[in-house]
């Protein structure tokens, strides 16, 4: 046999070799991944992040549930809504409730490898008290002095004792070392406000901006850590029809809709499982500004409420801004109001955010009020304008979304 033969043989059984074990591997790794591959998993959702930091994140809800993924607080509650620490060790209550003494973890460290010490808890919490700071934060650590008594130990005096103290340290912590030399009014301008350090399960990885939109992100991208998926990257989309879209595109593999019936063109679809998840922790309230003469009526109020309720598929109705599996929960019974006892107004606008979220329950809202011969306007704004409506009760009814405490007393 000629060595040129010889050559060419021993190629082809080399080449041989190789595409059996490609066959071996697309035979058990049917979605044709390499060995060393990273796992990357794709979610659409309908919105845009905007700041990914936790003095900012109240504002937005794709910004609000991440968030909390990628930065720690000193304290997070489980699911037995006690409180346990995070990026704590342990803390003391002393003088009857109003000094807390915290030590933090001396092994905790950023996704940038800084270490995490009590100057980072100063810092973060301290600019909430920077008069430049007008995030929603502003009142969390008002009337109360931080201090670092050590690397690892911070000390909150309050003016008064307030027993929820705690949960107002699940606030995620800044990296002092990025963010320091940043001044207060500029920190919502930052561009680490889409690409954020943190020290959670999330670390950003990567982003990409559409170039035909300006300022839309395409996508952003972190990696799991200690997770079994490698990448978690979530694609973004105006409306919710693009998302429905892209995930028959094959574009995403999983998806979120606040409204169900937006997904009703997949009822049918192969492969599709469909979750619906109670909302928890959450409430959509309507505040009817009471220094306008249309609303002074109670019964008003209540008619125009009792309208919308009658719409929603609950078996049952709550009268209380507590979950009925509280302890403080108490239910209540009210009259039906009949429409022949009221002076209904000609008008009402309901002032909300520029969110699709609000949108969808502006839309329902305004649908229902206007079958009773009500002209119904929606008075959508940014997240500026709208604190500012809120703190001059410049509005007629305001749709808002609160979290609920996980003490009973709604009002401290």
């Amino acid at each position: 046999m000629s060595p040129r033969l010889n050559l060419a043989l021993r190629f082809f059984l080399f080449l041989l070799l190789i595409i059996g074990v490609i066959f071996l591997i697309l035979l058990f790794n049917p979605r044709g991944r390499l060995p060393g591959e990273k796992k990357v998993f794709i979610e659409g959702q309908v919105g845009q992040p905007l700041y990914l930091n936790p003095l900012f994140a109240d504002w937005n809800a794709i910004d609000r549930e991440l968030t909390p993924l990628i930065y720690r607080g000193l304290v997070h509650f489980n699911e037995n809504q006690v409180a346990v620490g995070d990026l704590a060790e342990s803390w003391k209550i002393k003088e009857e409730g109003k000094v807390y003494e915290i030590t933090l973890r001396n092994n905790q460290f950023w996704h940038d490898g800084k270490k995490i010490t009590s100057e980072d808890v100063v810092f973060t919490y301290g600019l909430t008290q920077n008069k430049e700071y007008q995030g929603p934060e502003k009142n969390t650590f008002a009337q109360v002095k931080i201090e670092a008594i050590g690397p690892f130990e911070v000390r909150f005096t309050l003016s008064e004792p307030f027993a929820p103290f705690l949960e107002n340290l699940t606030l995620g912590i800044l990296p002092a070392h990025l963010w320091q030399d940043i001044p207060p009014q500029e920190l919502i301008r930052s561009p680490l406000n889409l690409q954020p350090v943190g020290s959670g399960i999330l670390k950003f990885h990567r982003l990409k901006f559409n170039p035909e939109k300006k300022d839309w992100v395409d996508w952003l991208e972190f990696e799991i850590l200690n997770g079994k998926i490698d990448y978690l990257r979530l694609r973004f989309y105006a409306r919710p029809p693009e998302l429905v879209t892209a995930y028959k595109l094959g574009e995403i593999q999983a998806f979120i809709l606040d409204d169900p019936q937006q997904a009703a063109g997949l009822k049918n679809w192969p492969n599709l499982i469909p979750l619906h998840l109670p909302l928890q922790g959450k409430r959509w309230v309507l505040f009817f500004n009471l220094g306008q003469k249309k609303f002074a009526s109670r019964l008003l109020r209540r008619y125009l409420a009792q309208q919308i309720y009658a719409t929603l598929p609950y078996k049952e109705r709550f009268y209380s801004p507590l979950s009925p599996h509280s302890w403080a929960y108490e239910k209540q019974t009210l009259n039906k109001v009949n429409r022949d006892d009221l002076n209904l107004p000609s008008t009402i606008e309901i002032t909300l955010p520029y969110d699709h979220r609000y949108q969808i329950w502006g839309e329902k809202i305004k649908k229902i009020w206007e079958k009773e011969g009500i002209k119904v306007k929606l008075n959508l704004l940014n997240a500026f304008e709208f604190q500012k409506v809120i703190r001059q009760r410049d509005f007629e009814v305001l749709l808002l979304e609160q979290e609920i405490s996980r003490d009973p007393d709604q009002y401290i």
